[in-house]
Formats: structure tokens, sequence, C-alpha cells
């Protein structure tokens, strides 16, 4: 079921973030009700720095580089949790930039040399 949960925000997320910038999530990214997004780390990669996570990751499949990203800042965002709630919250990256990372043809338009830009966001409980 949480792996469900993860692809579909992920899904929702890479689909309505065109819209969006300057890290402003909005509130019904959160899925689950009475939920809202916090950011917990935010990242800007430059191509340099995203292969070297790519190499970190153990990512060797480059041939879609736009998938092989994906699961990089996936990963990124899991590391960025906190020690006691890693394994128990799931991270999911919001991308910001660059646009050909969120566009309709992002597995042909986006490369790696482009960079990543963008937060990882969990969704926490609203505070009554």
């Amino acid at each position: 079921m949480q792996s469900i949960r993860g692809l579909l925000l992920a899904v929702s997320a890479a689909v309505s973030l065109p819209a969006y910038s300057h890290e402003m999530i909005p509130g019904y990214w959160c899925t689950e009700i009475e939920t809202t997004p916090k950011i917990i780390a935010p990242f800007n990669f430059d191509g340099k720095a995203l292969d070297e996570l790519l190499q970190r990751c153990g990512i060797v499949d480059r041939k879609d580089q736009w998938h092989a990203v994906v699961g990089a800042i996936h990963y990124y965002c899991d590391t960025q949790l906190p020690e006691d709630s890693r394994g128990k919250g799931l991270a999911l990256p919001f991308v910001t930039a660059p646009k050909t990372f969120n566009d309709e043809n992002h597995h042909s338009a986006y490369t790696i040399e482009q960079g990543l830009v963008g937060s990882c966001v969990v969704c926490v409980p609203i505070e009554k």
C-alpha cells in the first residue's frame, strides 16, 4: 500500500509541478486527510553533482536519464529523513527545475547535465 501511495505521489508531483516555483508546495500535494507538506531538505544539484549522486547510488543504466535521476533523487530524499524516521516515513522529491524534468516529453528532453533543483518533502499531520 505504501509503495502504491509513493508511486501516486511521485506521478502527481511530476505532473503538477510545472505550475509551481520558489518551493511553494500546494497543500493538496499530500493525499492523506489532515496532512500538509513539509520541506525537510532543499537540493540544487548541478550536472556534475548529480552524476556523482548517480554513481553513489550505483545507477549505471543511463539510457533513460530522467528515470535514472528519479531513482537517485528518491534515494537522496530518503537519506535526508531524520535517523529516527528512516523506514517509517516517505520523503519525496518536489522538483522545480529544470523545466524539462517535468515536461511532457521528459524522458527525451531531460539530461543529467541540466542538474536538478527542488526539495525533499514529507507529509506531516496538520497542527491544530
